[in-house]
């Protein structure tokens, strides 16, 4: 899929992160103030309220080399969420292990259907079972080493079933988050985790 520039700062975002450094001391005041690229951000955000990476980057003048390391993580994390969105959106059924993790993707807008594993009590048979008819599945466990192997066993058994099994968005996202967190219902925390530091530039 071709990548797109879509993660946007919001003034409102922006202006959150301000007041917290605002509390800070005399240094660290006069430090957030002076410091170009946070206040031409601030300044941009006063007038337009929304902008892409991109169109801040035209705005600042400046270079991809510049741009936080968060920023752009917060940009492959928007990529990431609205690819799970469209394909769940094309009604491509969602399998995660329990209630809080549909729960969580729910808060991050995905709106099709969920399936999770554990919510029953059935057994993991039982369940792909259940499955049967499907041509498509998303694999979308836990990044522990639970979720791991649970998730090479759906992939395995779903595969013999003749039923198509991507665990490539799985495996995106385990690769952003890294060690940070561990289970699908921890990515709403991480996503705004990493819009603050986003915007903290630095």
């Amino acid at each position: 899929m071709a990548k797109s520039n879509t993660a946007r700062i919001t003034r409102a975002e922006a202006q959150p992160a301000v007041r917290a450094k605002a509390q800070s001391t005399p240094a660290d005041l006069d430090r957030l103030i002076h410091e170009r690229v946070r206040l031409a951000i601030v300044s941009a955000l006063a007038v337009r309220d929304k902008l892409t990476f991109n169109e801040l980057k035209a705005l600042l003048k400046t270079s991809d080399g510049n741009l936080s390391v968060h920023a752009r993580k917060l940009e492959e994390a928007e990529r990431l969420f609205g690819d799970l969105r469209e394909m769940s959106d094309k009604g491509i059924p969602i399998i995660v292990e329990g209630r809080e993790d549909e729960k969580a993707l729910r808060s991050l807008n995905v709106n099709g259907t969920i399936h999770c594993l554990k919510a029953s009590g059935e057994s993991r048979f039982s369940f792909v079972d259940k499955l049967t008819g499907k041509e498509d599945v998303i694999i979308l466990t836990d990044f522990d080493r639970e979720g791991r192997e649970l998730r090479l066993w759906l992939y395995e058994e779903l595969t013999r079933r003749k039923i198509r099994t991507d665990d490539k968005l799985w495996r995106r996202i385990r690769a952003l988050v890294k060690a940070e967190i561990h289970a699908v219902e921890e990515l709403p925390s991480f996503l705004k985790t990493v819009k603050t530091r986003a915007l903290d530039f630095g």
